[in-house]
Formats: C-alpha cells, sequence, structure tokens
C-alpha cells in the first residue's frame, strides 16, 4: 500500500507566472512516511501530461532533489523516464515505480522531494503544474529521514525483489 504524502495539483502556486505552456503535472508517492539512512526508498513517479502540452522534440530527464528542512540540497535521483519524453501525448498519465537507498549522509529530520524534467543536452528545464520552489522545481513529497540502525540490514530475493529485515522481523 502507498502513502501518498504530497502531490502537486493542478493550479498550484508558482513565484512567477510562466509564459510557457506546462508540459505536466508531476507526482511522487512514498511507500512510507519516514526511513532510515542506507534504507530503501520505495517511490512511484506520475506525470499527467496536460492536455495541451507541446510536442517534445528530445528526450529530457527527470531531475529529483532530495532538501533538508532549510530548503539544502542533500542528494540527487536524475534518471530517463522508462517512457521517453518524446512519446509522451496529451492527456497520457505516465506511471512508474523507483527504489534508491538514502545514502549516508549527516542529516535526520524533514526532507523535501522536488522534481522536474531538464535537457541533459543543453540544461533547461520544462514547465510544469504545481508548487514549485523556483527554477522549475516542484515539491512532490516530504518524509523523515531517520538515523541509521545496526539492527537493520538489507536482503535481496530474486535479484529484483527488496527487503529489508529489523531484529530478524522480514518486513516487505
Amino acid at each position: 500500500m502507498s502513502l501518498l504524502l504530497f502531490a502537486a495539483g493542478v493550479g498550484g502556486c508558482s513565484r512567477t507566472p510562466d509564459a510557457e505552456p506546462a508540459v505536466a503535472t508531476p507526482s511522487v508517492s512514498l511507500a512510507r512516511a519516514d526511513a532510515a539512512i542506507g534504507t530503501p526508498l520505495e517511490m512511484s513517479f506520475q506525470f499527467v501530461v496536460a492536455p495541451n502540452a507541446p510536442a517534445l522534440t528530445e528526450d529530457y530527464w527527470v531531475f529529483v532533489h532530495f532538501l533538508d528542512a532549510d530548503g539544502e540540497l542533500m542528494w540527487t535521483d536524475d534518471h530517463q523516464p522508462p517512457v521517453p519524453t518524446r512519446e509522451w501525448k496529451p492527456g497520457q498519465m505516465v506511471t512508474y515505480p523507483r527504489t534508491l537507498f538514502v545514502p549516508k549522509f549527516p542529516y535526520v529530520g524533514s526532507t523535501h522531494v522536488d522534481v522536474g524534467l531538464f535537457s541533459p543536452k543543453t540544461g533547461p528545464r520544462l514547465p510544469m503544474t504545481g508548487t514549485t520552489t523556483g527554477q522549475r522545481a516542484y515539491t512532490v513529497a516530504t518524509f523523515n529521514l531517520h538515523r541509521q540502525t545496526d539492527d537493520l540490514y538489507v536482503i535481496f530475493k530474486d535479484g529484483t525483489d527488496i527487503y529489508w529485515a529489523r531484529s530478524r522481523t522480514l518486513e516487505y
């Protein structure tokens, strides 16, 4: 079961109006409301392509920024979406899962997740609909980051499924 922590909504806030039409509305749901350093973080990405979205002539990447409570960048998870953006069609919903391990980072507390689309060739970001932090980055989720514990370890099963265990009790 996924817990939707925060989804950028249609007509969300913006620091300044964008002259270009929005390409999509992003959202991310997280499997848990908190994560410990070094543990897997399961996320589900969703982009709802705007009905009037312009056709994209290149494949953009998704940037994912993890920010501390002061808005300072801690780490990133830039990646190509499984459906290339050149194939996105107006009104389409692009949804996919992604799991990453929280890196060892000297921070504990509220963590914000910002996403956006950028050109890996030239750098410009695309406008989207949602709550922006500026520079076409959109806040889509928050979670609490906790210290790593000695009784938490990761078990890989079947090469693709990730399970994690705590004190000999398997959770998945």
